[in-house]
């Protein structure tokens, strides 16, 4: 390997040029000119030099907060709507999942499915702020919700029948909170 890093504009862009969040606001334009300058042949780069790379965090860290730094580096890893939920596929046995909901990440949607009648357990865990969690059905109707307080660990346990299901996982008010979620499906011989 040479070092180089790759990115993919359109993504990095659409996350941080958001009038919603007017500090990614204000130096988005800057990234826009950091990542949109062409190459000697016109084209856009799709790696770029390690030196790049520290010209980019220079940038970020002399004119972002906080919440800018987490923005850029964070990865969502599930879903915002029940539409594009992360899909697990067949729950069997445990699962476990890290990720953050806040004001820029409101929701966080995963589906999975049983193959049949089973013990379901959840736990999210390692929240900072107040973040609750609710177990949905295949419509996306509630079936049960943890709504403990504080950064207090969150828990659904239920037999489920067979079929399709989803956990949202979402911030309380304006808190902002990385989490650790535990799914566990066990086949109920009974």
């Amino acid at each position: 390997m040479d070092g180089s890093f790759s990115v993919d504009h359109d993504s990095l862009l659409s996350n941080i040029h958001s009038k919603e969040q007017p500090c990614l606001w204000e130096i988005s334009s800057q990234l826009q000119g950091f990542f949109n300058t062409p190459n000697v042949a016109g084209q856009l780069p799709q790696t770029y030099d390690p030196n790049d790379l520290k010209a980019l965090q220079a940038l970020i860290k002399a004119e972002s907060s906080q919440q800018l730094s987490e923005s850029l580096l964070a990865i969502d890893n599930a879903g915002n709507t029940i539409a594009t939920a992360r899909n697990i596929g067949n729950l069997r046995g445990t699962r476990n999942f890290s990720d953050f909901v806040g004001t820029t990440d409101t929701n966080d949607y995963y589906r999975f499915s049983l193959s049949g009648n089973s013990n379901f357990k959840l736990a999210m865990t390692g929240m900072t702020a107040n973040a609750n969690v609710q177990l949905l059905n295949s419509s996306g109707g509630v079936i049960t919700s943890s709504t403990a307080t504080g950064s207090t660990a969150e828990s659904i346990v239920s037999n489920l029948n067979a079929g399709t299901y989803y956990v949202r996982a979402y911030p309380v008010g304006t808190a902002n909170t990385n989490y650790n979620l535990s799914l566990q499906a066990i086949a109920d011989n009974a």
